[in-house]
């Protein structure tokens, strides 16, 4: 079997400057003989850093300051049986983690320099699923998830505490992935999109809400005529919205028409006719990834992976600036293993994109 190499790039870039190099070699900042799995991890503007990852069915953490390296504790936050860990870190270092274990969404919060807090349980049932989170400068912390069904949400304002009762935000067939944004707006506008069925037809769904205010009307975002799966959403600064997705045509276990089609929001916030970014290819849009980030200077990035003849995969990008989308970017072409990619953007509006390549040189 061939090599694989992860390729690390700046998209595009202000100013690029590093503080320091890479650790060789990294940092081990899990228990040494224990099997970790689940890595993520999040990072405030000063550096401040914490990781989350599963050994054994507990959400296990550890930290780093802005002024030195990992803390040599590691810190246990859930009770066994837990999955999908994901973590947010506001401007002051506040981190906010969210999981699931035996069917419910539970949360914990870690004050800078501080403890992890005791864990509340977010959802109402036990048939939580495909948790995300979301946080503003101001630390306000949005979360969603997937329970019986249906899209729920819950906000967790800056010096608050959760709510008893999570928001329903869609009772559709269908429901499921979820994702969320927040802008930085003067509203700080959250919107969240979501795949659901019209007509029996996967279908791209949004709604909106200022982080501190109650949730709009639900919108359609895709064409109700054709397929559309796996949304990502990102918000700029403006408070605006756009939505990216796969659409597709199927014939028994046959994927055709396979492409990555984009939306965005006007200025009064209603969603525009969708854009075509890519050529058809040929790939389940299952085994394809999708990512977007918007700048603040209202550029916003979409990243994916596609196939155009079902076997070889490229990754590929546009970037929406200066009123239109440009042409597509290829990082790589035709390669049997770029098939994954993902796309970060710090405070400055750097965009940095890894993606997964085979090594040539490998002879496999």
């Amino acid at each position: 079997m061939g090599k694989l190499i992860l390729i690390f790039i700046c998209l595009w870039t202000s100013t690029l400057g590093f503080a320091a190099p890479w650790p060789t070699p990294p940092d081990t900042i899990s228990t040494p003989g224990q099997n970790a799995s689940s890595p993520t991890a999040a990072i405030d503007e000063n550096g401040n850093t914490v990781a989350l990852w599963l050994e054994n069915g507990v959400v296990q953490s550890n930290v780093a300051t802005a002024s030195g390296g990992w803390s040599s504790t590691i810190t246990p936050i859930s009770g066994s049986g837990a999955s999908n860990p994901q973590v947010v870190i506001d401007s002051n270092g506040n981190a906010t983690a969210v999981w699931l274990a035996n069917g419910q969404l539970y949360t914990s919060s870690l004050p800078l320099q501080g403890s992890w807090s005791s864990a509340t349980i977010l959802s109402s049932s036990s048939s939580a699923s495909s948790p995300q989170v979301a946080v503003d400068d101001n630390g306000n912390v949005i979360a969603v998830w997937v329970e019986a069904g249906w899209i729920k949400s819950a906000t967790l304002l800056n010096g608050g505490s959760w709510p008893t009762t999570p928001d329903i935000l869609s009772t559709q067939a269908g429901c499921s992935i979820p994702q969320v944004a927040i802008g930085t707006d003067s509203q700080t506008t959250c919107i969240v999109v979501w795949q659901g069925l019209a007509n029996s037809i996967p279908t791209v769904f949004a709604i909106s809400k200022p982080v501190t205010g109650t949730w709009g009307s639900l919108q359609t975002v895709s064409p109700p005529t054709l397929n559309s799966v796996y949304p990502q959403v990102a918000v700029d600064n403006m408070g605006k919205g756009t939505a990216t997705w796969f659409s597709y045509n199927q014939t028994g276990t046959t994927f055709s028409d396979v492409i990555v089609q984009v939306s965005s929001q006007s200025s009064n916030l209603t969603w525009g006719s969708p854009v075509a970014l890519t050529n058809p290819g040929l790939k389940d849009p299952a085994q394809c990834v999708l990512g977007i980030v918007a700048a603040p200077n209202q550029t916003t990035c979409v990243v994916w992976t596609t196939s155009y003849d079902g076997a070889l995969f490229n990754c590929e990008s546009s970037i929406y600036t200066n009123g239109a989308w440009q042409p597509i970017v290829i990082f790589s072409n035709s390669n049997v293993a770029s098939y994954a990619i993902a796309i970060a953007m710090t405070a400055r509006g750097n965009v940095f994109v890894v993606y997964m390549l085979q090594d040539p040189s490998s002879g496999d």
